[in-house]
């Protein structure tokens, strides 16, 4: 009886040793075939013992650890819960941005080029202007960049000598006369694309010398007087003697003295 016990026990350890052995010959095989050379595999059990230690050592840490405050666990989640709808808040924004963008360049796309035609005329008619004053001038749509709106402004560039290059309209750069007439200038070549009743320009020769005046003069007589234009009001304390007159014209002297007649010939 005693031997058959002891046969039928060493039969099952024999056949615990070719299960081991099996899994040893598995274990061997992952490696192969994985990676031999890792060294994350060498850091496995090769055997249950083994893995049952490492298993209470880590129920041994987690024994050994504070229990957690609810408190921070609250904490945490709320944040997390924060995180995610600053993120989702953040993705609204960013294709609201997108289709804002996308907005901008339709309308830009339809409008710039209205305002560059518009500015294209000008220019046309300023540099007409100019070049019948043996001058040059030009207009043009300053800008930094396409859609920095605030930025943009009309820039008048201008040439009074032939020895010099086309430069901005400055007070530091040309003289009284000089922004005198690139001024009056500007505004016949405006006159050329509004529409209104009537205009007025006060004192538009003061500070320009007397051929600069003239030729000036003489320009608005030739714009204002043609047929289908507005009525155009020229205010100034005085004016040089034999200029240009129009059947068109009408002109209102307020003088409490005597007029000299031979200021328009």
């Amino acid at each position: 009886m005693h031997n058959a016990v002891v046969a039928k026990i060493t039969a099952q350890i024999e056949k615990q040793k070719s299960v081991l052995e099996e899994i040893q010959r598995k274990i061997l095989h992952l490696k192969k075939k994985y990676n031999a050379n890792n060294p994350y595999f060498e850091e496995l059990p090769t055997s249950l013992d083994e893995v049952n230690d490492i298993k209470n050592e880590l129920l041994a840490r987690l024994e050994c650890m504070e229990e957690i405050d609810p408190e921070v666990i609250r904490e945490h989640e709320s944040k997390d819960l924060e995180v995610k709808e600053l993120t989702e808040k953040i993705k609204t924004l960013d294709n609201s941005v997108e289709n804002g963008e996308s907005e901008i360049k339709r309308i830009y796309d339809k409008w710039f080029p209205i305002v560059n035609n518009v500015i294209d005329a000008i220019n046309k008619s300023f540099s007409e202007f100019m070049a019948e004053m043996k001058y040059v001038g030009e207009v043009i749509l300053y800008k930094v960049d396409d859609y920095d709106f605030e930025k943009y402004g009309i820039q008048i560039n201008v040439q009074f000598r032939k020895n010099v290059p086309l430069q901005v309209l400055d007070k530091y750069v040309q003289s009284g006369g000089e922004r005198a007439v690139a001024t009056a200038t500007y505004t016949l070549a405006l006159q050329q694309l509004t529409h209104v009743p009537f205009r007025c320009v006060d004192e538009i020769n003061q500070g320009m010398d007397s051929t600069n005046e003239r030729k000036i003069f003489n320009m608005i007589v030739n714009e204002t007087t043609a047929p289908n234009k507005p009525q155009f009001f020229l205010v100034t304390p005085k004016l040089l003697p034999n200029l240009p007159c129009n059947e068109r014209m009408a002109i209102h002297v307020i003088f409490n003295g005597s007029v000299n007649a031979d200021c328009f010939s």
